[in-house]
């Protein structure tokens, strides 16, 4: 039995892929206060003085805002800093999958698609707690959201209607 190709993974996918190109949000920093450290050993006091006065150039520029978008930014899980443009390529896996599946003698493993809806949902989450934390979240991140909740939805929904086959069939 043949299928036909995942349209609405495909269009949840471009949806994505559109919103990689918009500003996904600020987040806002203060380095007023930082410290000094030396090979990870802190400095008491501050014997630099305040960079940003000390340095010509960044006078004032001690708080401010760093713009987040998939090609400037990463999310921190269990301490790793992950570039944000990994849900772009999950995203992209999980539409090859799709499209891998039209194919007859072709599954691709539940595990797997399940493995990057998840990472996808994780990864979106921590970067959208850290707006929460001291930034502002902005249309592409949403609309990057909204779709990858749909791709995961129409994934795992597809995932569940494929019979599991124990056996290869000739």
């Amino acid at each position: 039995m043949q299928k036909g190709l995942p349209v609405g993974l495909l269009i949840a996918f471009g949806l994505v892929l559109v919103g990689c190109f918009l500003p996904w949000g600020t987040i806002s920093f203060d380095w007023s206060d930082a410290k000094v450290s030396i090979g990870g050993i802190p400095v008491e006091g501050q014997p630099l003085g305040n960079l940003a006065e000390a340095i010509p150039g960044l006078a004032g520029a001690a708080k401010g805002t760093l713009p987040v978008s998939p090609w400037a930014g990463y999310a921190t899980l269990l301490g790793l800093q992950l570039p944000n443009w990994l849900v772009l390529a999950a995203a992209a896996f999980l539409a090859a999958f799709g499209v891998m599946e039209c194919f007859p003698h072709t599954r691709v493993p539940v595990l797997a698609r399940a493995s990057f809806c998840l990472y996808g949902v994780v990864h979106l989450g921590a970067l959208g707690s850290d707006f929460v934390q001291g930034g502002k979240a902005d249309t592409g991140f949403f609309l990057t959201a909204a779709a990858f909740a749909v791709l995961t939805i129409l994934t795992l929904r597809e995932s569940r209607q494929r019979p599991v086959l124990l056996t290869p069939t000739p």
